[in-house]
């Protein structure tokens, strides 16, 4: 029998308690259901942003993967009720999962059966994958991959100098290329911001994408780092200059109000 996943079954807002959750109101894309490929309680990501909602839960970088059968399971339960969208995104990295191929092609046919579009939210480091880029050329999923501002080559991990050039390398071969971007002040009234603003700009003019989403926080911190909004009117700057430079879309989602 269908289950309508309600509202309730999201735990504090975006923490996902089962592999798919929502409707969820989403800043970027309205309403949103989401899908995970790890089960919640652990985070199953490379990455330590440090706004990050679940970082309060302990990390496996190896992953604490569902199955494909779990997987269809959830879907054949589930309907994306009044979302708009239905997002690839979740406990972790979901394009890390060793499964993700066949994975999406069954988000893709869940997405198709109810007329909404797919979109996948990603930290990028798994499209290294050819068969994953193509597959998601192929299946023509709008993705979009993190690109803050105030880190290192826009990821909250390190990386060798050869990985930094295949990461720019590989995004080069994504058709539906869009960039999200969070802006974060480290501490109170941040003196380095313009500068690694002006970083984050130089980099993403490098870069062959369709759309650039700005955001910034705009609930508490998951874990244990402090971090804090940019104002809105900062925001907008940015996306004024960007907009100037790039001929693409640049949009700012500052907060839900």
């Amino acid at each position: 029998m269908t289950q309508f996943i309600k509202r309730s079954d999201v735990a504090h807002d975006h923490e996902p308690i089962d592999l798919v959750f929502g409707p969820v109101n989403s800043r970027r894309f309205g309403r949103s259901f989401g899908i995970s490929m790890s089960y919640p309680g652990v985070r199953s990501c490379q990455w330590s942003c440090p706004y990050c909602q679940l970082g309060h839960w302990p990390q496996s970088k190896a992953g604490e993967w569902a199955s494909l059968d779990a997987l269809d399971e959830a879907l054949a339960r589930s309907h994306p009720g009044d979302a708009e969208v239905i997002c690839c995104s979740g406990s972790g990295e979901n394009l890390d999962h060793p499964d993700i191929v066949p994975a999406l092609r069954k988000m893709d046919a869940f997405a198709k059966r109810f007329k909404r579009p797919l979109v996948i939210l990603t930290n990028g480091d798994a499209l290294k994958d050819a068969e994953l880029r193509d597959c998601i050329d192929d299946l023509g999923i709008r993705i979009y991959v993190k690109w803050d501002c105030g880190v290192r080559d826009g990821a909250w991990r390190s990386m060798t100098g050869e990985e930094r050039k295949l990461r720019l390398a590989m995004f080069a071969g994504i058709k539906q290329l869009r960039l999200q971007s969070m802006f974060i002040y480290r501490e109170e009234n941040d003196r380095q911001f313009s500068e690694l603003a002006q970083r984050w700009l130089d980099q993403v003019s490098q870069m062959n994408v369709l759309e650039i989403q700005m955001y910034t926080i705009d609930r508490p911190c998951g874990g244990k780092h402090i971090c804090y909004p940019v104002p809105e009117a900062e925001l907008y700057y940015w996306r004024d200059l960007a907009d100037r430079r790039l001929n693409i879309p640049v949009r700012v989602y500052a907060s839900m109000d």
